[in-house]
């Protein structure tokens, strides 16, 4: 028997979707007693995808497999001995949030968190009519407790078992897997190194047939304690990265600063921003060690820069006469339309949010000018807060998998576009919102992009090219 325990905290965003209500259109899931998990099969289902990718010799040997037919024997059939628990959360004292509240002491009230979103029209570059919606967010920082077992009650546990398992723990232990939905958007991805030098995890094996070990085992101490004694203590090391066997996949960090104010709308939760018209999107993140307490800090979204990169993309095919609507589709997913044999797909690139924790932002007055007197408009004086600040880093953190050449040639076009302003973020785009620029451009694209503290790695056709670096990769796409 395997126990591994870790303690998560969230870097980004989380969404693991379930259930309706009246007022949100999409809300995440919640134990019996309000508090947030991350449910035992949607682990299960993100664990099992990723050794199919990884290592598909062994995942039936993990997660087992059923009969095709209904006419086969039982005997062809073979149960998963992976025991995935839910992941609870905690509040900020590492206590269970659900065992405090059974026994009577005060949670933290968190929640709920929503963030707003809308649908752009890719021709028009404005908000498609009826296509904003809201979602429910756990947000950054937010730790859970996860258990995972190797059931070796029935049987003895085979190498090929405990190497899998371990495996699946050590894409855990290094964050390599993403939980819940919308990863795409960034969200989902967590660490157990919160503390530096130690990380929040522990797997230890326990070979029942040795009562000091059995005793141990059935005496183990209760969630949330990671102090697992007298088994054999198993490393968990990082695996290497999960590249696709055939096109390109690669990871890529531009080093990008803003050029001007940025501002993308969204939900804003702080206090000095409540009387303003317009504001940029705040993202609440949890702080555990330090005041214990919910902060709010502005906010770039993986969202909107995939949309702008999704509009860049297009663009790009529409000039050079491709099927514009298809290459966009085929590089950032589409949903099910009245298409019935087109089904649903998953983008294939991911990108982060962009948290500005130190940022500041600047409140604008705006007034509307009647354009045939040249006189302000009655009742149309408006005010806007952008973070303001020319110079500010931007570390933009792409993950892009399995897309052909012509497709990072298209990508590719698209991010240039973007390292030299001829993409903008956000809104208020026409009034010169939202400029940004790779780092030292005045020296020319392809210096700045040599010279600066771009981070490049990837496969293609299997072949690693992280040596050869961004620039080259640019060039051996021509």
């Amino acid at each position: 028997m395997i126990i591994t325990r870790f303690i998560l905290e969230t870097l980004t965003p989380l969404h693991c979707g379930g259930g309706d209500d009246p007022v949100f259109d999409q809300i995440v899931t919640r134990d019996a007693f309000g508090f947030w998990r991350i449910p035992g099969s949607s682990i299960a289902g993100i664990l099992r995808n990723y050794l199919k990718k990884s290592a598909p010799e062994l995942e039936n040997v993990l997660f087992g497999y059923a009969s095709t037919s209904s006419r086969e024997s039982n005997k062809d059939n073979k149960a998963s001995i992976v025991w995935c628990m839910d992941a609870y959360q905690l509040d900020f004292d590492m206590k269970l949030a659900y065992c405090k509240q059974l026994n009577g002491e005060k949670v933290s009230a968190l929640g709920p968190f929503v963030r707003d979103h809308v649908n752009i029209d890719l021709n028009t570059s404005t908000a498609k009519e009826g296509c904003k919606y809201d979602e429910e967010i756990i947000p950054p920082g937010t730790r859970f407790f996860l258990e995972l077992r190797l059931d070796g009650w029935e049987k003895e546990l085979t190498d090929d078992e405990k190497q899998a398992f371990i495996k699946l723990c050590s894409a855990i232990a290094s964050g390599e897997v993403t939980f819940g939905g919308k990863k795409v958007s960034g969200y989902g991805r967590f660490s157990c190194n919160f503390k530096s030098g130690n990380p929040s995890f522990i797997c230890m094996e326990y070979d029942l047939k040795k009562a000091n070990e059995l005793e141990a085992y059935l005496n183990i101490p209760k969630a949330p304690s990671l102090s697992l004694k007298d088994g054999t203590r198993i490393s968990l090391e990082k695996n290497s990265p999960v590249y696709s066997a055939a096109d390109i996949s690669f990871d890529l960090e531009l080093p990008l600063e803003t050029d001007g104010p940025v501002m993308v709308g969204g939900t804003n939760l702080k206090e000095q921003d409540q009387e303003v018209d317009m504001v940029c999107l705040t993202t609440p993140y949890l702080d555990y060690e330090g005041q214990q307490k919910i902060n709010y800090c502005y906010t770039l979204p993986g969202s909107s820069f995939r949309g702008v990169l999704r509009h860049g993309v297009y663009k790009v095919a529409k000039a050079l006469k491709l099927d514009a609507q298809k290459e966009v589709d085929e590089l950032f997913g589409y949903i099910n339309g009245k298409d019935k044999e087109k089904k649903a797909a998953s983008g294939k690139v991911q990108i982060e949010d962009i948290y500005l924790k130190q940022a500041r932002a600047l409140r604008l007055q705006h007034v509307a000018i009647d354009r045939f007197t040249g006189g302000a408009l009655d009742s149309a004086l408006f005010d806007e807060k952008p973070v303001f600040a020319s110079g500010l880093k931007i570390p933009l953190k792409l993950k892009v998998t399995g897309i052909t050449k012509n497709q990072a040639k298209l990508l590719s076009h698209a991010l240039l576009d973007l390292c030299t302003g001829m993409l903008p973020v956000g809104g208020g785009t026409n009034r010169g919102n939202g400029s940004l620029k790779i780092t030292g451009l005045d020296s020319g694209l392809e210096q700045a992009l040599s010279a600066s503290e771009l981070k490049f790695t990837g496969a293609w056709d299997g072949q690693d090219i992280s040596a050869c670096g961004f620039v080259d990769f640019l060039k051996k796409l021509d």
